[in-house]
């Protein structure tokens, strides 16, 4: 439960900060809120699928509802012998247990992103997720390669922090073009000098991953690199992507996994599955380290 109820102006204003890529110490700090109260709120709304912007004829009464649900009517005690094997969690009781979580082991996975969590699902991995809502501001001098990898380490602990144990997933990841590091656009016409100079170029991608079990201290992290390549691309059709995908949450204001693939001559990568934000060939072997088994 939040320190402090929102209203819908208010939740609208975060929503907007915070598809503008801001951390939620960042937005409580202009908006004059705590973070934990932030963190909570867009917790909440992602897992009930509200974004930014919220359904023009949702009352305030029918966001209250759907953001604090009343607790469920207790129902009939059941032993443990009664419960079917097979099954997992509530987040899924329909899916079959993945063999990897026979020994218990919980994964977190610290971030808010729609398209790192479509990641992990379609590996039919169980696991949550948590908004770390860290300063993701660069440091004076620090490289793509160690800001990823930093930023990375840092979601993972700060998420960690706050659990006895598991695995917390943090992950990071910066575009560069002409030798300047990019991230999401600030506005509309951000976007668009930003697709204007990917034009005809080619953009580094660099993405970090960290895994820390919460219970040993133990962490891992590496960064993958995923260069691409755009064609080039006249005013129009940078209009056009831009009013059909609205990629202002992405990192270059390209969305992969709509029509942004379609702005693109060439991808060349290790892991294919890096371009999301999310390097799952490394952050595949970093669970069989931790003796996740693994196919």
């Amino acid at each position: 439960m939040p320190d402090k109820r929102l209203t819908m102006r208010k939740i609208r204003e975060v929503l907007r900060l915070s598809r503008q890529g801001m951390s939620s110490r960042q937005i409580g700090r202009i908006r004059g809120i705590s973070h934990n109260t932030v963190r909570n709120y867009l917790d909440r709304l992602d897992r009930i699928g509200l974004g930014w912007p919220l359904t023009d004829g949702l009352t305030e009464a029918d966001l209250e509802r759907r953001l604090f649900p009343p607790p469920p009517e207790p129902g009939p005690k059941v032993r443990k012998r009664d419960v079917p094997t097979g099954l997992i969690s509530i987040r899924n009781p329909g899916a079959k247990r993945h063999p990897m979580m026979a020994n218990r082991q919980t994964i977190i996975l610290a971030s808010s992103s729609p398209y790192r969590r479509a990641v992990l699902e379609r590996l039919g991995l169980e696991f949550r997720c948590q908004n770390p809502g860290i300063d993701e501001t660069a440091l004076p001098d620090e490289t793509p390669d160690d800001l990823v990898r930093r930023l990375s380490q840092a979601k993972a602990i700060e998420v960690a922090e706050g659990v006895a144990e598991g695995l917390v997933i943090g992950s990071d990841q910066v575009a560069v073009l002409g030798g300047r590091i990019i991230g999401k656009p600030a506005d509309h016409g951000d976007a668009v000098r930003q697709l204007r100079a990917a034009s005809g170029s080619r953009t580094m991608l660099h993405c970090g991953v960290a895994l820390l079990n919460a219970a040993t201290g133990r962490m891992q992290s590496a960064v993958e690199h995923v260069e691409v390549e755009c064609r080039e691309l006249a005013e129009e059709e940078i209009e056009r992507y831009l009013a059909r995908d609205v990629p202002y949450d992405c990192c270059g204001s390209l969305r992969v996994e709509g029509m942004g693939i379609a702005l693109l001559r060439r991808i060349r990568s290790d892991d294919p599955n890096a371009i999301t934000g999310l390097p799952v060939v490394r952050l595949l072997g970093m669970l069989r380290a931790e003796g996740l088994a693994l196919p």
